[in-house]
């Protein structure tokens, strides 16, 4: 499981971009690259929930997580949870 502490561990060591919150434009291309990035430290037999709230949704977001074989989940506004 990549906990906080791994995530921080690979941002610092240089493998990931820390981009500020309240900086301006497209996040996108950072979260694009975030997932790229960890899909090539995970094995391939090793199923992965990616889960989020309601706040991170995107078409974009939930396409590219099932290309790269995973599986999005999001928690809805009442708590409950659905399939991405």
């Amino acid at each position: 499981m990549l906990d906080q502490r791994r995530l921080s561990r690979l941002c610092y060591s240089g493998g990931l971009e820390i981009v500020a919150a309240e900086e301006k434009g497209s996040w996108q291309p950072h979260w694009i690259g975030l997932l790229s990035h960890l899909r090539d430290t995970v094995p391939p037999a090793v199923a992965v929930i990616v889960m989020s709230d309601r706040g991170l949704y995107a078409p974009w977001l939930d396409q590219h997580i099932v290309s790269l074989g995973w599986h999005p989940f999001r928690i809805n506004k009442q708590g409950n949870f659905a399939a991405g």
